[in-house]
């Protein structure tokens, strides 16, 4: 059996490698206290901006090859049941993506949140 040990695998120019044949995240991020705003860990991601109650912009590192929301995102959000995320259409684009959260009622509210997203870079 073969065993392979390595730290860091970079392209011959120092960057990151192209994968084939598979897909990774692109953009996650954590934003786990009570108002979803500090950041606490992060891909491609740069920064947030508050917008209002459960209304959230977040700005991406590297833009994407085309709008965020065409592509494969995933949340989840809150601390129980009942609360839902939702992906701005209107405001989502390649360098940004707009967040909206509520609670079991349908009202936004402010709440931790969890990203993922799955797509190509530009």
């Amino acid at each position: 059996m073969s065993q392979l040990n390595i730290n860091t695998i970079q392209s011959i120019s120092g960057g990151p490698v192209t994968l084939t044949q598979q897909s990774a995240a692109k953009i996650w991020f954590g934003a786990p206290d009570e108002t979803g705003h500090t950041i606490s860990q992060s891909l491609n991601i740069s920064g947030s901006t508050d917008n209002g109650t459960g209304n959230w912009y977040y700005a991406v590192t590297n833009n994407a090859a085309y709008e965020c929301d065409a592509a494969g995102l995933t949340a989840s959000v809150g601390w129980n049941e009942g609360h839902a995320v939702r992906f701005g259409a209107n405001n989502t684009t390649s360098s940004q993506i707009h967040v909206r959260t509520f609670d079991g009622s349908n009202a936004a509210k402010d709440m931790p949140k969890y990203l993922n997203w799955c797509g190509d870079l530009a």
